[in-house]
């Protein structure tokens, strides 16, 4: 007996063409990053002072926090890395960009706070030029 699955459709109506110049971004990121092999270990760089943090040690991956986004009722506060972080040359590091609630407002969940989001994800991607990028939602 053999199972046919229909192939499944998924419409997503555009609100605006705003999402257009991301996804044309992204698409041409994807051509301009040169394809290395991952590590195998990888050691995450919070936002601490770098005496506080493990020198790190060749071969391992560097997954460093460049800001906190905060979702504070309708608002979206963004918080750029106080501690500077400066690695070795040659290691291969990735954005972490930490996203939390804040326990005592709602999260309202706009369409303002997900394009904040997504544009904050397209300028780490942007600037760092890197093969991934780290979302860390803080579950409470």
């Amino acid at each position: 007996m053999t199972l046919s699955v229909p192939p499944a459709t998924f419409r997503v109506r555009s609100r605006s063409h705003r999402n257009s110049p991301v996804l044309v971004l992204a698409a041409l990121l994807v051509g301009t990053v040169q394809a290395e092999p991952l590590p195998g270990e990888w050691w995450w760089y919070w936002d601490r002072p770098a005496s506080q943090l493990p020198v790190h040690w060749p071969g391992v991956g560097a997954a460093v926090l460049p800001r906190h986004v905060h979702f504070s009722g309708g608002r979206v506060i963004a918080v750029s890395r106080r501690s500077a972080l400066t690695l070795p040359p040659g290691i291969l590091s990735v954005p972490l960009i930490h996203v939390e609630v804040d326990p005592a407002q709602p999260f309202a969940g706009t369409d303002a706070q997900r394009n904040a989001l997504r544009d904050l994800v397209a300028a780490e991607a942007l600037a760092r030029r890197s093969p991934l990028i780290q979302l860390d939602f803080e579950a409470r």
